[in-house]
């Protein structure tokens, strides 16, 4: 009986390190911005943001690629719910990236976020339920797990629920393994129980 614990204990152990080896960084940049160039901004109900000049270096660890000069776009407003609170509410909303010559590189749909201010002088504005990322050489839908994004806002000007501020950014997911890889797992199991 110690046997077979200790082998579906070794297998559990292998299957959570296969799937905490497959969480990834999706995309990330620091805040291009000079500390005085708003890159969110909040009027009453609406957030609205993005960044258009030079200066934004998304890089894509998941894919590779490095892009120089790049852009993003809320593509619309997204509704803040009980603008005077913190945390608030956000609606739904889309990011979109894009390299230098306007070709959308990774793109971030998300049902619902939350603005939270996390710490003296610094907000949140973050989503890990309701996310989709996707974009060239990103892995379809089906094929990622806990998807989320975070953007950390900084240089907070104006009084609520009217703000700005500067902004750096990450997303993450967890890339389901492959059915190879269950399968090498699960004849692997299989190989454990039959040598009892």
């Amino acid at each position: 009986m110690r046997a077979r614990v200790m082998r579906f204990s070794v297998f559990g152990v292998l299957l959570l390190a296969t799937v905490a080896a497959n969480a990834a960084t999706i995309g990330t940049f620091l805040d291009p911005s000079d500390g005085n160039t708003p890159v969110f901004t909040q009027s009453g109900n609406l957030l609205t943001g993005g960044w258009t000049e030079a200066g934004l270096t998304l890089v894509m660890p998941f894919t590779g690629h490095t892009y120089q000069n790049a852009t993003f776009q809320l593509v619309n407003p997204v509704t803040v719910i009980a603008p005077n609170n913190l945390p608030s509410l956000l609606g739904p909303g889309d990011i979109s990236f894009r390299d230098p010559n306007a070709v959308e590189v990774l793109h971030i749909s998300f049902t619902s976020a939350t603005l939270d201010l996390i710490t003296f002088g610094g907000t949140q504005f973050l989503a890990r339920d309701g996310v989709v990322i996707s974009g060239p050489g990103i892995p379809p839908e089906s094929q990622l797990r806990n998807q989320s994004f975070s953007f950390a806002l900084v240089n907070q000007a104006g009084e609520p629920p009217n703000l700005t501020w500067t902004a750096a950014f990450t997303c993450s997911a967890t890339k389901t393994p492959e059915p190879a890889t269950l399968t090498m797992l699960g004849c692997g199991l299989i190989g454990l129980l039959r040598r009892r």
